[in-house]
């Protein structure tokens, strides 16, 4: 087709498209157009500022001329004596404004400032004798700016009203500038005067962009809660000036008081046991404890650290922009400032699946750039999903703030020990005799043995040996060497997994049990008594000791032991958590691998409450809380604690006690007291026989044993019947002396078996023909 004419006087259409003129005029007026910094012009304001706030303070001291000395005297006239508060308040204004050179600082923060001022100007007029009459140019009072202010307040009240009305004005001007409650104004004055410390620097700056900007709730924790760091790099001052008398009634030695320096002990301090051999340990000692002197806390160190959550107002904005990113609408409403983690609480629009929010941890933590990311869908008993986001730096969290705390004064429980501080910076403390029995697991380096530690290190600022009573079974070696002679033993540590030390596990496992046994059967002649607590109330001279059983490295036990002996000792494990509370005997069980073969159902059904540190899977995890979740723990104390009343497992920072605090506090009690073992489980202990029965010749039937009236002459001759003297006496093994002892109970010789005391001998040595 031929191309279209076109009309004529109209000009040939143009094959190429002309580009607009605009974008050639906006090119040429970009290429010619200034441009400054942003904020430039308010940095330059304030650096003008600076140099009034120069001239003023010259001319107020009458130097640097007639402009700076008339300057002076002008702002004088206008703001009377305020013009001496000026320049802190222009100073204050100035370094804003380059502190924070991303931020604009609002007008309505300018218009708050001259409204101080003028109330400011007020109250200095209010000073003066005759405040309604105006100043002069001498600027004395408040100027005019004071006198008008005064002069209006004074037509409605008189002069003390005034200047209370004005100066609760000023605060809280002051507090709406500066951004700050008057809660946290409360707490500064009570930190203060000694009794507790504001929120911390770093939490504090963003709890007030938090608040003034996004309306959002900042908790989390506070000084009063955590020691100041006054003695970091310091080692706690350890002292003890004298020591009570020996039985023997020798003078005790003083120690000297060194700092960063642990009491000397002399070798015959430890005269019983002092190398953890039972043979040493198997003569026994009566020991007095009604003049126990508990250790001091001043042993435990005072250091700490405060937490740093990073920007929060960054992290919440992300955390609503990644939601955003996947068609989610939610806000977050509240921060919770943790020791470990910052708990983001983040309120999700109506209909959305919680599901779909938790599948989105990968990418909060990608955006985020969190090492490790843990959501809490929902928060126990509030509206929202917690998102828990490792801190910047984490607060150290010392035993000793812990028991300082109001949580710790108010449970008096002898089981009552320290754990941690919670994701809002509360510290928890937890009752054993009501767990009542606790599953512990987590991988080398996660805190498991170091809770163990706090565990044992409460109880005994808490308890004499009369009180409680430890069975502690280290197969590692080393764990527990701190505690070996401690007073509170019931029993040498067994420490080790060798033939002879699995042996004693075995027989003082059977012990407890058979402890167990025999208190049931005092409760039930007493009246039928349920549980430990009102029998010790009822008889408070028969009183008995509680007793926790500490078993660390459970599997490796398990593992090391022959198919007869591991059969005696899970029976016993699962006997005592049966049936062990109301007795007072309770258990802690501490693992790395906890699996389904270790922790069994009877095991697992009777023991609801677990601490699960860092661990390698899910699997793991659900063993010891009931779900997953532990393996996204940070290790070093971070913990899912759960209890039979809790639901839902709770994130705790675990509190720390270092080995230098423990072995102090075991000397400063070593002190005090040797060993103080059962007598009749040591005797068990130093019998040769099988460890699961066995009977040895001339030790059963219904015929007196051969050496049964040599028996009775070393029991009447000395006055004192037990089991393991006459085993010591007469060499003999337990089963045997205990035959013995039976024999000469059914003889009328001696009373019958008294728990851990000898036994009452009701004849004397005239009739000991019979």
């Amino acid at each position: 087709m031929s191309a279209k004419k076109r009309g004529p006087g109209r000009p040939p259409k143009s094959k190429n498209k002309k580009k607009p003129r605009a974008s050639s005029a906006a090119a040429a007026t970009n290429a010619s157009t200034h441009t400054v910094p942003a904020r430039f012009w308010s940095q330059v304001g304030a650096i003008l500022l600076a140099v009034l706030t120069v001239l003023l303070i010259v001319g107020l001291a009458g130097q640097g001329g007639e402009l700076p000395v008339g300057f002076a005297r002008l702002v004088r006239f206008v703001i009377g004596w305020s013009a001496f508060v000026i320049p802190f308040i222009f100073a204050v204004q100035i370094v804003q404004v380059f502190s924070k050179p991303d931020e604009r600082v609002p007008g309505v923060i300018w218009v708050s400032t001259i409204i101080f001022i003028a109330l400011l100007s007020g109250t200095f007029q209010l000073t003066l004798r005759t405040p309604r009459i105006p100043t002069n140019w001498d600027g004395d009072g408040g100027g005019m700016v004071g006198w008008a202010v005064a002069d209006m307040a004074l037509g409605f009240v008189n002069v003390p009203l005034a200047a209370m009305i004005f100066i609760v004005l000023m605060l809280i001007l002051l507090m709406f500038i500066f951004s700050v409650s008057p809660q946290e104004v409360i707490e500064a004055v009570k930190a203060f005067i000694g009794k507790e410390e504001p929120l911390p620097e770093n939490n504090a700056k963003e709890a007030k962009a938090l608040k003034a900007d996004d309306k959002i709730e900042v908790e989390g924790l506070r000084k009063g809660e955590i020691d100041k760091d006054d003695d970091k790099g310091k080692k706690p001052r350890y002292s003890l000036l004298s020591r009570k008398k020996k039985d023997t009634g020798d003078e005790a030695d003083d120690v000297e008081d060194k700092p960063d320096s642990k009491p000397k002990v002399k070798p015959h301090d430890f005269e019983v046991n002092s190398a953890s051999s039972i043979e040493k340990a198997s003569k026994p000692v009566v020991i007095n404890n009604s003049n126990w002197k508990f250790p001091s806390l001043d042993i435990l160190s005072k250091k700490s650290r405060q937490a740093d959550p990073g920007n929060m107002k960054q992290r919440a904005a992300m955390i609503e922009s990644t939601l955003e990113e996947f068609g989610i609408h939610g806000d977050v409403r509240k921060v919770n400032v943790g020791p470990r983690v910052t708990q983001y609480c983040l309120a999700p629009q109506k209909g959305v699946s919680l599901n779909k929010i938790t599948s989105l941890s990968d990418k909060f933590a990608l955006n985020l750039q969190a090492e490790s990311l843990r959501i809490e869908a929902p928060i126990p008993g509030q509206p929202y999903v917690g998102i828990e986001i490792p801190n910047k730096r984490s607060a150290s969290v010392n035993l000793r703030s812990i028991l300082e705390s109001k949580a710790w004064a108010e449970n008096t429980s002898p089981l009552a020990f320290a754990v941690g501080l919670n994701i809002t910076g509360q510290p928890i403390v937890l009752d054993l005799a009501s767990l009542p029995h606790l599953l512990i697991a987590g991988t080398t380096g996660s805190g498991k043995s170091v809770m163990m530690n706090v565990m044992v290190m409460s109880m005994l600022f808490r308890n004499t040996p009369d009180d409680v009573k430890f069975v502690l079974v280290d197969p590692k070696g080393n764990e527990m060497s701190s505690y070996i002679d401690m007073p509170h033993l019931i029993a040498p540590v067994i420490s080790g997994t060798s033939v002879e030390e699995l042996h004693r596990l075995c027989r003082t496992l059977l012990w407890v049990t058979e402890e167990m046994d025999r208190r049931y059967k005092l409760f039930a002649d007493a009246g039928g008594i349920k549980k430990l607590s009102k029998y010790n109330e009822k008889f408070p001279d028969k009183k008995m000791p509680y007793i926790v059983v500490v078993v660390d490295e459970y599997t490796d036990i398990i593992d090391s032991l022959k198919s007869t002996e591991r059969d005696a000792v899970t029976t016993a494990i699962q006997r005592i958590a049966q049936k062990g509370r109301a007795a007072g005997i309770h258990e802690v069980i501490m693992m790395q691998a906890p699996r389904a073969k270790y922790i069994q159902g009877p095991l697992k059904a009777n023991i609801p409450a677990g601490f699960a540190f860092m661990v390698r899977s899910k699997m793991e995890s659900q063993q010891i809380i009931n779900q997953s979740g532990a393996e996204t723990l940070m290790g070093q104390g971070d913990m899912l604690m759960i209890t039979a009343r809790l639901k839902k497992p709770r994130r705790v920072q675990a509190a720390f006690v270092d080995d230098d605090e423990v072995d102090q506090t075991i000397t400063e009690l070593k002190l005090q007291s040797g060993p103080q073992y059962n007598e009749d489980l040591l005797a068990r202990l130093n019998d040769n026989s099988p460890a699961l029965g066995g009977v040895e010749v001339g030790s059963g039937g219904d015929d007196k044993d051969p050496l049964y009236d040599q028996a009775v002459q070393v029991v009447l001759g000395s006055g004192r019947a037990s089991t393991a003297y006459v085993q010591r006496r007469l060499h003999i093994g337990f089963n045997r002396a205990s035959n013995i002892m039976d024999q000469m109970e059914d003889a009328g010789i001696v009373g019958p078996s008294n728990g851990s005391k000898p036994r009452e001998v009701l004849v004397s040595g005239d009739n000991s023909s019979e």
